[in-house]
């Protein structure tokens, strides 16, 4: 704990948010949130049946693929904006902690804005800039090893609709060969040039699983500590840049 304790008080540490810290606030799991979409189908008259298939056999990114493709843009900005209750989620104590812990700096795989409410509410003195993947401008300064006061939010905000990635063809986007690899060109040189703590992370998740692959081919020869929230998850990944404080 110490040594958490010291990566804390480091003035470049970044938190890396999930989606566990949003269910604190009443907001669904991955798993939960692709039944969510495939009521959504039920409701629009659309058949979910392949929606239910997917997830019953664990492929949640591929679950929502086939459920997202069903929708109209609206229908998209509508289901996400449910899936988030925006206008209705509030932060919790957990929130509270989180953006007291010391550290300006955050990224969060989220598509809801806790964590901006957490610092509107809790640091109303401060300013903080929200930057998704279609900010391609903002991606290159938030890189910069200095930077500070960002929330930032490679896979989108609830707010945005065209910034939402969930599908697996939204996460091609962010390829090298996608409209968005600035935003994943961005998350890489911070997990290589900063500490990081991770929070709210299931192993089954599929933002954990992407970002796993995506730090693991990151630090092929290791040069940063990481740290996550849970003993499976350093178990998980021994050797490699998780670590149990």
């Amino acid at each position: 704990m110490e040594k958490l304790r010291q990566v804390l008080e480091r003035s470049d540490t970044v938190l890396f948010i999930g989606s566990g810290i949003s269910t604190w606030s009443g907001l669904p799991s991955w798993a939960d949130a692709v039944e969510e979409l495939a009521r959504f189908l039920e409701a629009a008259g659309v058949n979910p049946d392949l929606v239910r298939v997917e997830a019953k056999k664990g492929d949640l990114i591929q679950a929502a693929s086939y459920g997202l493709d069903r929708l109209t843009k609206q229908q998209m900005g509508e289901f996400i904006r449910s899936l988030c209750r925006s206008g209705t989620a509030r932060p919790e104590e957990i929130h509270r902690k989180i953006v007291n812990l010391g550290p300006r700096y955050y990224v969060t795989t989220n598509y809801d804005d806790l964590i901006e409410q957490s610092l509107r509410k809790w640091h109303e003195d401060r300013s903080f800039r929200t930057v998704t993947n279609r900010h391609l401008t903002e991606t290159a300064a938030i890189a910069q090893t200095h930077a500070s006061d960002y929330v930032f939010k490679p896979h989108g905000d609830a707010g945005d609709t065209d910034s939402i990635i969930m599908s697996r063809e939204q996460y091609r986007a962010l390829l090298p060969q996608g409209d968005r690899h600035a935003a994943l060109e961005a998350l890489r040189i911070l997990l290589v040039s900063r500490p990081v703590i991770y929070l709210g992370f299931g192993l089954r998740d599929p933002d954990f699983m992407y970002l796993r692959d995506t730090v693991l081919n990151t630090f092929k020869s290791g040069t940063r500590d990481h740290y996550g929230n849970g003993p499976k998850l350093y178990c998980h990944l021994t050797g490699h840049v998780f670590y149990s404080p």
